[in-house]
């Protein structure tokens, strides 16, 4: 069975292009209202819901490749993918936590944060209309408790290194989680925070060859 699990605030429509999810049973994982928990934690209340009497497969894109990250950790997986996302802490670019990324969150207006524009199309990497309208639906749909507490806690992350191997797929043109950060297995030209949308065919193939 494979686990997937998207990005900060979005939830299955990110997975919509990937082809390959035709050819295996999966399931789309739900986000759970996170409380005060640090990221371990959280990852740990996904437990319950994945069979382990079977071989798991998990994904995850962006925040939700952390999340998977943590869950490789605590239980015996198959395959581990992490899709535009960060092994660890280490891979978080330092200058998020040095410029007080942290307590802005707290005082940055919610509507600020769920808004789309030119500026955010930008940093996510989407410029075909489709995609466009498609990021502005995933914001306006964001409950912003959840993602203020999910930025924070993406910003004090314990975690430094990994003993489960993982695999990652990443986009030189990742402007949200730049690749220079990564030891990158495979990396998608051109490819930005968002590429799962509009560069699908290349990470089906990836896929693919993974899960054959």
């Amino acid at each position: 069975m494979i686990y997937l699990f998207s990005g900060l605030g979005a939830d299955k429509r990110v997975f919509k292009n990937l082809k390959i999810l035709e050819e295996f049973p999966h399931r789309f994982m739900d986000w759970i209202y996170p409380g005060n928990y640090d990221l371990k934690t959280y990852a740990s209340l996904f437990i319950d819901q994945i069979d382990q009497d079977e071989e798991i497969i998990l994904i995850g894109v962006s925040f939700g490749g952390m999340i998977v990250s943590e869950i490789s950790e605590l239980i015996k997986v198959k395959k581990a993918i992490l899709i535009s996302s960060s092994r660890n802490s280490g891979e978080i670019p330092k200058i998020y936590r040095l410029t007080g990324l942290s307590r802005l969150i707290d005082i940055v207006p919610s509507r600020l944060l769920t808004r789309s524009n030119r500026m955010t199309e930008c940093f996510f990497g989407v410029d075909k209309r489709e995609d466009q309208e498609l990021l502005k639906r995933i914001l306006k749909d964001t409950d912003t408790r959840f993602l203020k507490w999910a930025l924070k806690s993406i910003l004090s992350w314990k975690r430094i290194d990994n003993t489960a191997r993982l695999i990652q797929i990443h986009g030189d043109s990742d402007r949200i989680l730049p690749w220079r950060y990564k030891n990158v297995g495979r990396l998608i030209k051109d490819g930005g925070h968002l590429m799962i949308l509009n560069k699908s065919e290349e990470i089906d193939e990836i896929l693919r060859e993974e899960l054959k």
